[in-house]
């Protein structure tokens, strides 16, 4: 017999076999136990998280002769063997990609109408059945809302938001899930116990199933993809990285830490050495995306192979990177030459103490005050001189005591009306990481003074939740409120300072979203204007062509 595949192998063939979808299974077989199955069903999720698969297994229990009490199908009466045999004629399987005209449509009409061979049921499985025409879809309505009492319908797809709103109310709808990483890597570790499959450490299990990206085809296909690259079915972190052309872990650990040092030489070597192992510069990104992430997190749980200390860097910094490589990775696949755009990004995020600047100043602020205490240290009291009464003197001058200047710092004057955006500004001046984090909120309303009181609210969007923990920390929160207070020229006690996390069913935009939309919606009007220049007008009309796409340069 040739080769199975595993993701076909350990196919579940019954409900407890199924990972991650106990709200399904548990539902379709209290349906069962009570006889109370429906004539439509609709099974939705993203792909390789088993619809098919309990497509199946319910239309054998509810073809099964001796279904148990508990919902399963008996796994021994003809109808089940014949299933499992791949032999029943009443289990009609299609494919809604390559079956999607109005004739294949009627023809299934035709054939609902004739009795099941035996049993009781004969079940129609239609997979991708987004992909059917609108005018299929209208053509299957009538028999959809009315089949015959022998019919029972059941629909798989990945994008639900294609079928019309008529279909859906025809039919049973559940929503699959991706099974969590947990559920993943204990299947994963059933399946390698069974094949013989031996592993480096876990970590290697948990990577194949984060990069499954929670679909377990996926995840058994990497596997499958890992063995063949393999030798004597043990797999390695090299066999890992290699296999799938993926940077190592190793790697990416170096290059975070040249990342966060400064050391732009250093993690150069380390990107131009991952590329000439043929890993791509989009993977590598990825990779260091990732990394940050894991880093971000633990600051939080402790939980993390990293072994360099993170206490240099705060948890706003580490964000500030990983928000600059997210946003910097699109316009990076539009340039000509992605692995040397993606190193210049890398090389910016290297020196990004002079964007960030907050221990920059505060290094300065320090080194300022070490040198005026230098200098007060230098400066001797005079000497007086005590000149006899009996010696002559031509001119008596009087020794005036000299004294060290005090040197104050000037602070800038705030002219014109006090605004959010003003404020803003000053304090981008003072802590640009602070005013940075500040961005990612915006204000309810703008403040106003109210008598010698002054009230700020200020809302954050869900996706800005780790920004609005870490501005609530009491010794954050008491720095903002400082510089409210100066700014505004309200004295602490009287000033009221308020964090609002938005939910997700609000539209709210934080001040960063306003600045990117403002850049978007002025890119936009560069390219309109760029397609209707009059030149660019007349050289398609002479090379009788269309230029359909432009770029625009968005530090222009």
């Amino acid at each position: 017999m040739s080769y199975q595949v595993l993701s076909r192998k350990w196919r579940p063939r019954k409900f407890e076999e199924v990972i991650g979808q106990e709200h399904i299974t548990t539902s379709l077989m209290n349906a069962l136990k009570r006889g109370r199955t429906g004539h439509a069903y609709l099974f939705t999720g993203t792909r390789g998280v088993g619809k098919t698969s309990v497509a199946r297994i319910f239309a054998k229990s509810i073809r099964c002769e001796k279904l148990g009490d508990d919902g399963q199908a008996c796994e021994v009466c003809p109808s089940c063997e014949n299933f499992a045999d791949t032999q029943s004629l009443d289990v009609i399987e299609i494919d809604g990609a390559s079956n999607n005209s109005v004739d294949n449509i009627r023809e299934l009409i035709n054939n609902v109408q004739f009795l099941p061979s035996t049993g009781t049921y004969r079940v129609y499985i239609i997979d991708e059945v987004h992909m059917l025409s609108s005018s299929a879809f209208n053509a299957l309505l009538k028999t959809l809302e009315e089949p015959p009492e022998h019919v029972i319908f059941i629909f798989a797809t990945t994008e639900p938001e294609k079928i019309l709103d008529t279909v859906l109310s025809r039919c049973q709808r559940f929503d699959f899930r991706s099974p969590s990483l947990e559920k993943l890597n204990a299947l994963i570790s059933l399946i390698a116990e069974k094949e013989g499959i031996t592993f480096e450490n876990k970590n290697i299990i948990e990577k194949i199933s984060f990069f499954g990206n929670g679909s377990v085809r996926d995840s058994l296909s990497i596997l499958d993809q890992l063995l063949t690259f393999s030798e004597n079915n043990n797999i390695d972190e090299n066999t890992l990285f290699l296999g799938l052309g993926l940077a190592k872990q190793t790697s990416l650990y170096e290059l975070a830490e040249h990342i966060l040092s400064g050391n732009v030489r250093a993690m150069s070597e380390v990107y131009r050495g991952l590329q000439t192992e043929n890993v791509s510069s989009e993977k590598i990104y990825h990779g260091l995306i990732d990394t940050f992430y894991e880093l971000i997190n633990s600051l939080m749980d402790g939980k993390t192979n990293y072994s360099k200390s993170l206490d240099a860097y705060g948890p706003q910094e580490l964000m500030w990177i990983y928000e600059t490589l997210s946003k910097d990775l699109e316009w990076a696949t539009k340039t000509y030459d992605l692995g040397k755009t993606l190193e210049i990004i890398l090389q910016k995020i290297c020196v990004r103490r002079e964007e960030l600047g907050e221990k920059v100043q505060k290094k300065k602020v320090e080194v300022k005050k070490v040198q005026e205490e230098d200098l007060e240290a230098t400066i001797e009291e005079p000497k007086r001189i005590k000149i006899p009464l009996d010696i002559p003197v031509e001119k008596k001058e009087e020794v005036q005591e000299i004294k060290p200047e005090v040197v104050q710092k000037e602070i800038p004057k705030i002219e014109g009306p006090r605004t959010w955006s003003g404020f803003l500004n000053h304090v981008h001046n003072i802590s640009p990481a602070t005013g940075h984090n500040l961005e990612q909120g915006n204000i309810i309303s703008e403040p106003k003074k109210i008598g010698e009181s002054l009230g700020v609210k200020l809302g954050f969007p869900k996706s800005a939740k780790v920004f609005y923990e870490y501005l609530s920390q009491p010794e954050v929160r008491s720095k903002i409120l400082t510089e409210l207070s100066n700014y505004y020229q309200v004295s602490m006690d009287k000033l009221e300072l308020e964090f609002d996390l938005k939910g997700q069913e609000e539209e709210f935009h934080s001040v960063a979203n306003l600045k990117d939309m403002k850049l978007e919606e002025a890119i936009k009007e560069k390219e309109k204007n760029m397609l209707d220049n009059p030149q660019l007008k007349m050289a398609e009309s002479l090379f009788n062509t269309k230029v359909d796409k432009v770029i625009v340069n968005k530090k222009q």
